[in-house]
């Protein structure tokens, strides 16, 4: 990937039209081939959805996500500065016009919420989703994701290392967590594989040590109210080959036993026991066997990153802020050029209020805007800088070093000659 904008002229993102055209053309490749087992796809790169602009023809890589169904986008950029929860469900369920199109109020879009009726035996038109999933660095956070795909279905565990190195990472595969893995399909697809079954009879675990494993626990808790009860605690069996680096533990259970309406009933987690008798736990989350997803909530600063679609707000932002600064100087200058001085001053004069002292002050602001107009020095200089800011760009240099092309910030983002006369147009990132 080569050198980009640093901070803070790289706080949005602008791709280009043919580097979606490229990132489709990369996600078709296999759309045409007939293929036993589903294919998983995951994109990575650095600019979150919300902070991620259109091209220049009015394309945006959500759409090409959606377009593929991705079963995950990961990307850096805000990291963990935010909050730990920056992650979103996308999914193609989204009106022209609507809300939806500037805001998300929570993580999940359009996910399901009840058990599903659906046909298995008729064939049915995969859902339009993808899961975004900001990443933790390593520079300031010194955090690490581990991502893993069990039957087509994706998970991670985010490991932090912060307060020293790990001699055992527990990485759950199946069941998955109901908060931030659940897709809008799974609720159709567990009811379907009830009948072919395969993978849905077994407890999944991925287990990396640096120390020989003794044993490997899965326990399944209940919720009620607030408080966890024990329900299962069985020991797992190592089934992976003795050379992998990472061993596959599993234990045959029965799912049924966990179908229920609530996404968030059952919690499981996973503990390991090395040769030295340290126990080592994976991190308690919900499940649901039915592919319910569990609701959850952003924090006001997780909202404000990834819930608004700046993207989408830019313009109308900018544009309302230079209409309402456009009309404080326009107005008073024109409502003079019609009307007659006394009949504005009958109506402008400022209304007076008598201070303790016995002098007056003016409270009336339309009288000051009146009289600004009159200042032709500053009004014109007022309206000049607003005219710049439409149609001359804020400032210029060199973004990636010196005696290379000079770049220029206008209200539609970084612009060059170099790449005016290129196919790229604007370009702001390059998706890994």
């Amino acid at each position: 990937m080569g050198a980009g904008l640093r901070s803070p002229t790289n706080i949005f993102g602008q791709p280009t039209d043919q580097l979606l055209s490229d990132l489709d053309a990369a996600l078709s490749q296999w759309d045409n081939q007939s293929t036993s087992s589903p294919i998983t796809k995951i994109a990575f790169g650095h600019f979150p959805i919300s902070f991620s602009a259109s091209t220049t023809s009015g394309r945006n890589i959500r759409d090409v996500f959606l377009k593929h169904s991705l079963s995950a986008y990961l990307c850096g950029h805000l990291h963990t500065n935010f909050g730990r929860n920056l992650k979103r469900h996308h999914t193609s369920e989204q009106h022209q016009f609507s809300s939806k199109q500037y805001f998300q109020f929570d993580v999940h879009e359009g996910m399901s919420t009840a058990v599903s009726n659906g046909n298995c035996s008729a064939g049915t038109e995969s859902v339009a989703e993808f899961w975004e999933w900001e990443m933790g660095d390593w520079r300031s956070a010194r955090s690490m994701r581990i991502i893993a795909i069990d039957s087509g279905h994706v998970s991670y565990a985010d490991v932090d290392f912060r307060f020293g190195s790990r001699d055992v990472i527990i990485v759950p595969t199946f069941p998955m967590d109901s908060r931030f893995m659940q897709r809008s399909s799974d609720p159709l697809d567990f009811i379907c594989q009830e009948k072919s079954t395969t993978h849905l009879g077994t407890v999944r675990a991925l287990v990396f040590s640096r120390c020989k494993i003794e044993f490997v626990t899965v326990k399944v808790y209940e919720s009620h109210y607030g408080s966890f009860h024990l329900v299962l605690e069985q020991e797992m069996e190592r089934t992976s080959e003795k050379g992998a680096r990472g061993a596959m533990y599993t234990f045959p259970w029965n799912w049924r036993d966990f179908l229920d309406d609530s996404p968030d009933r059952y919690w499981l987690q996973i503990e390991a026991v090395d040769m030295s008798g340290e126990v080592y736990l994976s991190e308690l989350r919900p499940f649901s066997v039915n592919g319910l997803s569990a609701k959850v909530s952003w924090t006001w600063k997780e909202f404000r990153v990834m819930g608004c679609q700046w993207n989408q707000l830019y313009y109308p932002i900018m544009w309302t802020t230079l209409t309402f600064l456009f009309s404080l100087v326009l107005i008073p200058c024109t409502s003079l050029t019609f009307f007659e001085n006394q009949l504005m001053f009958k109506f402008l004069r400022p209304k007076m209020t008598r201070r303790s002292s016995g002098g007056f002050s003016p409270v009336n602001f339309e009288f000051f805007a009146a009289e600004l107009s009159k200042m032709y020095i500053i009004w014109s200089g007022m309206l000049l800088y607003l005219l710049y800011l439409v149609f001359f760009p804020w400032f210029s240099g060199y973004a990636v070093m010196e005696n290379d092309n000079k770049m220029y910030l206008h209200y539609k983002g970084w612009n060059t000659k170099y790449l005016a006369n290129t196919s790229k147009g604007h370009i702001l990132v390059c998706l890994t």
